[in-house]
């Protein structure tokens, strides 16, 4: 599990945390990142997001989540106008 606080971090532009186990994330985890551009969360062990994924990270472009084990994708993800690709193979 993830732990710290939400707040933004304006310069924060990509997040690598592929392969590391993850089983959850906290809430609103990336929320209200306006520079973040890339994330790539692949083969771990998440079976879900939380409320507010990524909410108002309106530069977000690439988002990879393949390798999990997911079974739904919160709603915030169709308000990131931004995306380009979206990768949820596996």
């Amino acid at each position: 599990f993830i732990q710290g606080n939400n707040k933004q971090v304006s310069a924060l532009q990509k997040v690598y945390l592929e392969r590391n186990r993850l089983r959850r994330l906290p809430d609103q985890f990336l929320a209200a990142q306006p520079n973040l551009t890339e994330v790539n969360l692949s083969e771990n062990l998440l079976q879900e997001l939380p409320g507010g994924f990524l909410q108002d990270s309106s530069s977000l472009q690439s988002l990879n989540l393949q390798g999990n084990q997911l079974r739904s994708l919160p709603g915030s993800l169709l308000l990131l106008p931004s995306l380009q690709r979206l990768e949820l193979d596996g």
